[in-house]
């Protein structure tokens, strides 16, 4: 039995009874939690929707499915969907049928085929889909409904949306143009009169003037032209129907809009009547409505309510994918079954992409972080407007969509929206919300009159009066309801519906958060999502405070009923346990029936953690319903929900150490805040990878000893349940070394790479499994992690902050009786979020500590004052909320702080997975050193530039860009010898660029600091390539280890082979235009676009010189630039306005021309360049599959059109234009300015050099992207914490870190005392004393330069002196974080060493913060001050009060003594005699 963890029924606070008669609800709705249900449609409707497609029909053959079925029980065990996980595979249902084609002449089926269509993705029990390995969810959508919608744009343009029914036809809109009167109708960019459809409709003279009165119709009389009625039936008919005659057409235009689907439900709403398609009466209906909300008489339509909304499940997704032939791939297979003639080649799961491209492809399938049961289950109710299907992108989404609408209430959680662009387009639905059938959601509302709960949808309610909960029982005459669709103040007896409980308006997660209405809604939001964000804990706590479900009396919280999505097991009847193992409980039921629940043993998630489940009763155990079977790493004792700890708090500065979000610790609760990981590592083995411990040995001798090496089995791979530390092996392997040709390889070990797969976390782990699956070992490691330093903490109410100090239990400050707090909280940070909740569950998690119970406390209870509740809860307990507390290390008391137990969760953001740092590493394919990992490297961005030149630090721009910014082997080997190298060589980066150009028919010529870009031409593409032209268009024998095939664009003599830098050329079968001067061209002889390929295509001239390439090459040649330009300065001034702005291009072109000294006709190339192989590389993956560059298809492509070209010449005599176009087109795809030709190379989406350059965006393209920005060595990344001992100009920098980015210079000073390199290398990996001293000898005159992105201004990237510090974190001075606009809550910066001596003085002399003291605002202002506590303590410390009498001491240490034991105050007047 697949047990459903994350799934059940929400709780229903009022009892569940069927939906109300006045509604019927087509089908029971199902809760978005519901994970069975959900499973079960969408089997179901995957299926029918398969067994009901159409057919598919061409000429000769109609193609359809019979006897659609599964052939596999709707059932996949836990353990088999573990095994998925670490192999890599897909789980789901195959579902079968019978393919037929039909003769459409003989009606006779010709061919039957029974075969798997595809398999349908299962469901988990978890709610998620296994595919290949990985976990997915798909979320739920929000659609517009199909209808007319009219709605006033930005610019006061009123138009009507008509959303047609997709399948149905096109979606198109009408507008009035507000000047001219006339009307519109804008399909896609056509913008085309109405009147010649309402006239081909038959609207006569008298229905247009009824609707829009004389002069509206007179207005629109004169747009009735035959080329506008053309161009519509253009837009909106195929080819084939216009070629059927105007008659013909007529109809069909009348049918094709009359046959627009619309929903009638929505078009009663909007226009009045229940119009089903876009008839007359429609259409004028339509344009009625335009006048009348232009007039004002009439509101627009607030088509983003929910009443205008549906609501798609995951089964509707998937179904609708099957049932509108998603990809046309039947219709693919009718078209190789007619071919053939039969169905022999109909691949088995032919549809299998159709259902896969849901998950993969629509945009609403998620690879989920997946760190404890939460998040999974919040998934099940989320809902976006995008993706497939909705609207298209985040930029497509219009401005009033952005919102969170008052239709949302009781349905979609109006809080849990992002504070950003999707806000109003990613959202939850409400705990209550049910899903139905028909596309409607459903929830419950009580009926005030007789206290009965019915089920409502959107559409019911938008017509209906709704109070909000509890507003019955305000005092006065009219209350805060909704009322189609808005907020408004509604007389008591005028409510229809009341929704319940304020709750009902929340989704599950936000409900598990106790006293939201004492918080800001985004913090609610925050703590929803840092709920999801809990790592498992040993020994996990359920809350002190609870949020109680409302109407229990506070007798059962949200905490408790949500404890079987996170793991608890219940009895669902009584019996007796007959067997208990760590993969289930087999139990007997009181009825006699036996069944064994499944247990999650040691369960993968996506994101390094796991879930397990520990039975709680033992074999022969009698069980009464309702009792507690197991509970999980995700539950305490008693199967409530536990993700986190309760922890006594002190709120009070501490040092500076707490500053803002940072938190200080006890040494006792960081080892209580043990959290549970789990690891999985995976090696791919291949015809390069060997695995197997003899095997290494042979190659390894000694790399490590028996003990280890007896951890490990015959395959190298360790073996189940061993413990394992730093350093160890996991998987031993060996990799093949790429073998090059025309190098010379050794035999033996320098063949081979060390490629094994180790332990590398500080933490020890246990190996829980071990897999051999399909392409290799996978190995899994469990772990245990105290909290550390930098380590994330958060409380339930988005107070997250890092941890900045672990204090030893008998340091932190204690209570009265001696028992130290474990949490020390900055009490500012209350205020500063305007937090109060906090406070109160301060309180009363002091109470319930007391008690020995949790406080389940009913959020929006109006009956009592909660401020007022507590202190009197506090009274009756003997406590109070301020309490003085004791500072052991100064023994001194401390008066009058908030003390009490606050529930803390730790989050997955862990100083250690965010630490990285590097001198070297892995480089690109460019030279630029690679990201990712634990030595990847770190970018400086445009804006970190732009700041750089800000602080006026060019050595430091030019040490990034052409030191730290490539691989730069023989600068780093000069440098770390001890000598000054030579200057860096320039970026290869910088060179693909340059050449990319060239191969773009762009040259590039620089004469001392002028770079000049122009046309390439002949002489320069002679000069690049000389006579290497190539023989054909192969690349590599894949076969043989990618050897270059001899003529072909990787030929070793022609090209340099692999990595080779020589350029060739493929020669023109006849002269062609360099696509990059086609504008010039065109603009030079008058030619439109079309015309311009017509020429060359041969079916256009140009005057005087015939068509084709040559006619160009010879117009060009005639052209005499200077008359020309003469001839076109008389048209500028006198032609006229059009003529006028032609002549201004040309004009420009003329005079560049002349210029550079490149005549036209040089704009005609008789060869056309090809990269050199280094910038266009093929390489093959570890799993056999091919990487090839783009350019090489399009080359390919190119050749091949060119040799037919040639061929044909011989053949056909001068009819080439369609060679002619191939040629050029397949030319002008190379260059990135056009479409590649093949068809293959257009779906695959194969993108030309200048595509490739200028990227989707400038942000990705190469400009800035590669050359203003660049990765880096000597970098690193880590948390930031506070440390207020650190002057501004200071920071404590990790030591292990700090190591790895001094790597190269710590070597530099041991090689200039006389070690070799290789020597001073293993100094540094052993971290010795003299590497360690070394160290801080280059860290006292070697700053590190820091950067927090976005840098907005120089303030965001500045220069510091080091100092080492144990642990993770990057220390800072709070005075400087402003700069940075920095927050200790898990913040992260990188940190930089400059290598050059002048980047190294820059750093020193320009960037330090004591250098850039004030702000760049108004250069008075000082930039980094004191703030928070720090202010508040210089207050303090010099304010004086008069009402209080001076106090005398005899010494200045008697007075410290009495401040020390809190007999005198901070403020306090003193006098101490001995200075007197």
């Amino acid at each position: 039995m697949d047990m459903n963890i994350l799934s059940g029924s929400p709780v229903s606070i009022l009892p569940v009874k069927p939906p109300s008669a006045l509604e019927p609800v087509k089908e029971d709705p199902r809760s978005f939690g519901d994970i069975r249900s959900t499973r079960r449609n969408i089997y179901n409707r995957v299926r029918e929707a398969a067994a009901n497609a159409d057919p598919v029909s061409n000429e000769q053959y109609t193609l359809g499915l019979r006897d659609v079925h599964y052939s596999d029980p709707d059932y996949v065990s836990i353990k088999d969907q573990k095994k998925a996980i670490l192999t890599g595979e897909t789980k789901g249902r195959r579902l079968r049928g019978t393919w037929e084609l039909t003769n459409n002449t003989t009606g006779d089926i010709v061919s039957r085929k029974k075969s798997v269509l595809m398999t349908v993705p299962h469901l988990t029990g978890r709610g998620t889909y296994i595919h290949k390995g990985n976990e997915y969810t798909l979320r739920n959508q929000q659609r517009l409904r199909s209808g007319v919608f009219t709605r006033t744009k930005d610019n006061g343009e009123i138009e009507a949306h008509a959303n047609v029914m997709p399948g149905k036809g096109l979606s198109h809109r009408y507008f009035l143009d507000p000047e001219k009167g006339v009307f519109f109708i804008r399909a896609g960019q056509a913008k085309l009169p109405l009147m010649p459809l309402l006239q081909t409709m038959g609207a006569t003279p008298k229905q247009l003037k009824d609707a829009w009165g004389p002069s509206l119709y007179a207005s629109n009389y004169p747009a009735n032209e035959a080329s506008s009625y053309k161009k519509l039936k253009e837009k909106f008919l195929s080819a084939k129907e216009l070629d059927e005659g105007d008659a013909s057409s007529r109809e069909k235009l009348i049918a094709k809009f009359e046959g627009m689907a619309l929903d009638p439900e929505v078009t009663k709403r909007t226009l009045g009547e229940p119009y089903t398609g876009l008839n007359l009466d429609a259409i004028l209906a339509i344009t009625k409505k335009l006048v009348n909300v232009s007039k004002g008489t009439q509101s627009p339509d607030d088509r983003d309510a929910l009443p205008f909304q549906r609501i798609l499940g995951p089964e509707d997704l998937f179904a609708e994918r099957i049932a509108r032939d998603h990809g046309q791939l039947r219709r693919n297979i009718l078209w190789k079954a007619t071919g053939k003639g039969d169905l022999s080649k109909t691949p088995s799961s032919a549809l299998k992409s159709q259902i896969e491209a849901a998950l993969l492809g629509s945009g609403l399938g998620q690879a989920l972080e997946e760190i404890n049961p939460a998040e999974i289950y919040d998934k099940a109710y989320s809902v976006s407007r995008l993706g497939e299907g909705g609207i298209p992108s985040l930029d497509a989404v219009p401005d009033e969509a952005r919102n969170v609408q008052p239709s949302h209430m009781g349905f979609i959680d109006p809080l849990r929206t992002p504070e950003s662009g999707k806000v109003g387009i990613d959202l939850y639905m409400a705990r209550n919300a049910r899903k139905g059938q028909d596309g409607k959601v459903y929830t419950q509302f009580m009926i005030p009159s007789t206290g009965e709960t019915v089920w409502k949808s959107p559409q019911a309610v938008s017509e209906l009066t709704v109070g909000f909960p509890g507003a019955l029982d305000r005092k006065g005459v009219r209350v805060p309801a909704m009322a189609n669709g808005k907020m408004v103040w509604a007389k008591k007896d005028k409510i229809d519906l009341v929704l319940p409980h304020f709750e009902d308006a929340f989704s599950p997660l936000a409900n598990i958060i106790p006293l939201k209405n004492m918080v800001k809604g985004q913090r609610l939001v925050m703590a929803s999502r840092m709920t999801t964000q809990a790592l498992p804990l040993v020994n996990a706590e359920a809350p002190l405070v609870q949020s109680a479900i409302p109407g229990t009396g506070g007798s059962r919280s949200f905490e408790e009923e949500y404890s079987t999505k996170m793991g608890s097991r219940f009895a669902p009847q009584s019996g007796k346990v007959m067997g208990v193992t760590k993969d289930g409980i087999t139990v007997k039921y009181r009825d006699g029936e036996t069944e064994t629940l499944e247990l999650y043993d040691n369960f993968p998630f996506n994101r390094k953690t796991q879930i397990n489940q520990t039975p709680t009763v033992t074999q022969g155990d009698v069980f009464a319903k309702g009792q507690l079977l197991a509970r999980s790493n995700f539950t305490d004792e008693a199967g409530t929900t536990a993700l986190g700890l309760n922890a006594r708090v002190a709120y009070l500065s501490w040092e500076g150490k707490n500053f803002e979000d940072a938190v200080v610790i006890s040494e006792g609760f960081a080892k209580r805040l043990k959290s549970e990981h789990m690891y999985q590592h995976d090696l791919e083995v291949d015809d390069k990878t060997e695995i197997g411990k003899k095997r290494y040995i042979s190659l390894f001798p000694g790399k490590y000893d028996k003990k280890a090496l007896a951890r490990l089995d015959d395959n190298g791979v360790v073996k189940p349940g061993t413990t394992v530390e730093y350093g160890d092996p996991l998987v031993l392997a060996t990799g093949r070394r790429e073998t090059a040709y025309n190098k010379v390889h050794k035999k033996g070990q320098a063949g081979y790479a060390d490629t094994s797969i180790i332990w590398d976390h500080h933490d020890s782990g246990v190996v829980t499994d071990v897999e051999l699956g399909k392409k290799g070992p996978v190995v899994v490691v469990k772990s245990y992690s105290e909290m550390q330093v930098g380590d994330k903490l958060s409380g339930r109410y988005g107070d997250k902050g890092v941890i900045a100090d672990i204090i030893a239990d008998d340091q932190m400050p204690h209570d009265k009786d001696g028992e130290p707090f474990e949490v020390i909280l900055n009490p500012l940070g209350v205020i500063s979020r305007t937090n109060p909740a906090q406070k109160v569950e301060l309180y009363l998690g002091k109470i319930a500590a007391k008690r020995g119970k949790p406080i389940k406390v009913e959020d929006f209870d109006s009956s009592k004052d909660m401020s007022q509740w507590v202190h009197e809860e506090l009274r009756r307990e003997g406590l109070s909320d301020l309490d003085d507390i004791y500072d052991p290390t100064k023994n001194s008391k401390i008066k009058d702080i908030a003390t009490g137990n606050r529930f803390f969760m730790k989050l997955h953001h862990t100083a250690e997975s965010k630490g990285q740092a590097r001198g070297s590493g892995a480089y690109s394919a460019e030279g630029a050193p690679a990201k990712g990992g634990s030595t990847g490297s770190k970018r400086m961005a445009l804006l970190d530039t732009n700041a750089l030149l800000s602080h006026g630090a060019t050595e430091t721009l030019h040490d990034v860009g052409t030191v730290r910014g490539q691989r730069n082997e023989d600068y780093w080997l000069q440098f770390m010898s001890g000598v000054n190298p030579r200057n860096p060589k320039v970026p290869m980066v910088y060179t693909k660029f340059v050449n990319q150009l060239q191969a773009a028919g762009v040259n590039v010529k620089r004469e001392g600091t002028q770079t000049h870009i122009m046309a390439l031409t002949d002489a320069d593409v002679d000069k690049l390539a000389g006579s290497r032209d190539l023989q054909n268009a192969d690349g590599v024998n894949w076969d043989k280890g990618l050897k270059p095939i001899s003529g072909g664009l990787f030929d070793s003599a022609m090209t340099g082979g692999h990595n080779g830098s020589r350029w060739s050329a493929i020669k023109f079968a006849e002269p062609m235009p360099n696509p990059v001067m086609e504008e010039p061209i065109r603009r030079l002889l008058g030619m439109t676009q079309k015309q311009f390929q017509g020429v060359i295509g041969g079916t256009e001239q140009i005057s005087g010189f015939g068509s084709g390439p040559r006619a160009i090459q010879k117009a060009l040649t005639a052209i005499d630039v200077d008359k020309e330009i003469s001839k076109t300065r008389t048209v500028i001034r006198m032609g006229r306005q059009a003529e006028r702005d032609q002549a201004v291009r040309k004009l420009g072109y003329l005079k560049s021309a002349r210029k550079l000294g490149i005549a036209p006709k040089d704009w005609m190339l008789k060869r056309a360049p090809v990269l050199p192989p280094a910038f266009r590389p093929v390489n093959m993956m570890g799993n056999n599959m091919p990487l090839i560059n783009d350019a090489n298809f399009l080359y390919k492509e190119l050749f091949e059109a060119n040799s037919n070209l040639a061929d044909m010449k011989g053949l056909v005599g001068d009819d080439l234009g369609e060679e002619r176009l191939a040629t050029y087109n397949a030319f002008k795809a190379v260059t990135g300015l056009g479409d590649p030709i093949g068809q293959k190379s257009r779906d695959n989406g194969v993108r030309g050099i200048l595509k490739d350059v200028f990227g989707t965006s400038p942000k990705f393209g190469t400009v800035q992207r590669k050359l203003i920005s660049t990765t880096v060595d000597n970098v690193g990344r880590a948390v930031i914490t506070p440390n207020p001992s650190l002057d501004m100009d200071s920071v404590g920098l990790p030591e292990d870190k700090a190591f790895d980015v001094y790597q190269k210079f710590i070597v530099r000073q041991l090689k200039r005392q006389g070690m070799p390199i290789r020597h001073a290398m293993q100094h540094i990996r052993d971290r010795s004393d003299l590497a360690r001293k070394t160290l801080l000898s280059e860290m006292e005159h070697r700053p590190v330069i820091i950067n927090r992105a976005p840098v907005m201004h120089k303030f965001g990237i500045m220069a510091f002196k080091p100092q080492l510090t144990k642990g993770d974190t990057l220390q800072v001075s709070p005075l400087i974080v402003g700069g940075f606009n920095a927050d200790f809550d898990g913040d992260a910066m990188n940190y930089h060493v400059p290598t050059t001596e002048g980047a190294r003085k820059e750093a020193l002399g320009r960037l330090l913060p004591s250098r850039n003291l004030l702000s760049v605002a108004d250069f008075k202002r000082p930039m980094h001050t004191p703030s928070n506590e720090y202010i508040g303590g210089l207050w303090h410390a010099t304010k004086s009060k008069s009402n209080r009498p001076k106090k005398v001491f005899n010494t200045m240490a008697d007075m410290r003594a009495a401040y020390a034991s809190g007999d005198i105050a901070l403020d306090d007047k003193v006098q101490i005699l001995e200075e007197t």
